[in-house]
């Protein structure tokens, strides 16, 4: 499967994730990015009793926390 750039763009700016998701993609335990969720330092939304957390919203946490760790 050839995917373009603008294609994979596209798709990261709408795509949601799990916060086990996002905890296996960070490789970081759950319940720490739970408590990352519930203090604000991730945007996400709830659905039901889950939250939901955008793809490019995850990724600048990760630039945050690299930033940081310099």
């Amino acid at each position: 499967m050839n995917l373009s750039p603008e294609w994979v763009r596209a798709f990261a700016e709408h795509a949601e994730l799990s916060v086990r998701e996002a905890a296996d993609l960070l490789n970081i335990p759950y319940a720490v990015l739970v408590a990352e969720i519930e203090s604000g330092k991730i945007l996400h939304r709830k659905v039901g009793k889950s939250y939901r957390i955008r793809f490019n919203d995850l990724m600048d946490y990760k630039a945050r926390i690299d930033l940081a760790k310099l």
